[in-house]
């Protein structure tokens, strides 16, 4: 039985990248920075080499963190004799590790800006391809459970037609699904229930206090659900970890075992 699932969930795979590859040749794709068309994609095998949703010039102008790295959020830390960066020294984090893939500078401000606010949502699909093939390693070390995107508020979700972590959180699934990494993606246990102000805007006290009680479990689902379970939260931007950490209190409190997290970027 087990093995007829796993079939089941290859083809699936197969499947959808055969849509995928025949909506790219009625709707050609473009780099995400500099807006050329790009090539059919022919390869989404993460071993394929570079990366087909971002044409090579741009991809030169991706950051990625450079060790040494903070232990818990991966920021790049002065000292390499230090484990923690500043903030995670100083700050009770209800996570367990995390891991960014790029450095919250102009490139990666404009991809992620163009996918929450322009309707990009292609982005969401250069973004996991490249977390997925630079991050695999470490997802098959720490072996999540599920991925659980962090929540927008209903309205807020409502106003843009989308939630771009839920968007990022499916399009990693997928492509680790198609290196027969299956993890699935749970987007209603978590919920938002106060629609709070924009964290970019606030201090760090200040951030700690918009988000406190911003998140609960969902009254449709089993608070039990994950109970021992490893939990990988998928969000776009870090800063201070303050809304990770929120989700993971709420999470742990549940009775999860372990809470991890993959941010887009990190500021």
């Amino acid at each position: 039985m087990k093995q007829r699932k796993q079939i089941g969930k290859t083809g699936t795979v197969f499947w959808k990248q055969a849509g995928d590859r025949a909506v790219s040749l009625l709707f050609p794709r473009v780099c995400p920075l500099c807006g050329r068309i790009l090539p059919p994609v022919q390869n989404t095998l993460l071993t394929s080499g570079d990366n087909p949703y971002i044409c090579r010039d741009c991809y030169r102008e991706l950051h990625f963190p450079e060790e040494p790295l903070c232990f818990l959020c991966s920021r790049p830390i002065r000292d390499e004799t230090e484990a923690y960066c500043r903030n995670c020294a100083m700050t009770v984090h209800y996570f367990d590790q995390g891991k960014a893939l790029l450095m919250h500078d102009e490139a990666a401000k404009k991809i992620l800006y163009d996918l929450k606010y322009h309707n990009r949502r292609d982005n969401a699909r250069m973004l996991a391809f490249e977390a997925a093939k630079r991050l695999q390693e470490w997802i098959g070390q720490i072996k999540p459970d599920v991925i659980i995107p962090v929540p927008l508020h209903r309205k807020r979700q409502l106003e843009r037609g989308y939630n771009q972590a839920q968007l990022l959180a499916g399009r990693l699934s997928e492509i680790l699904a198609s290196e027969k990494i299956f993890i699935p993606v749970d987007s209603r246990f978590l919920v938002r229930v106060r629609k709070t102000s924009a964290q970019k805007q606030l201090q760090s006290a200040q951030r700690i206090e918009n988000i406190k009680g911003a998140f609960e479990i969902s009254y449709r689902e089993d608070p039990g659900k994950y109970k021992n379970r490893t939990i990988l939260l998928v969000d776009d931007i870090y800063t201070t970890g303050t809304t990770i950490s929120e989700c993971a209190k709420v999470l742990k409190e549940t009775g999860a075992g372990k809470v991890f997290f993959l941010t887009f970027s990190i500021g």
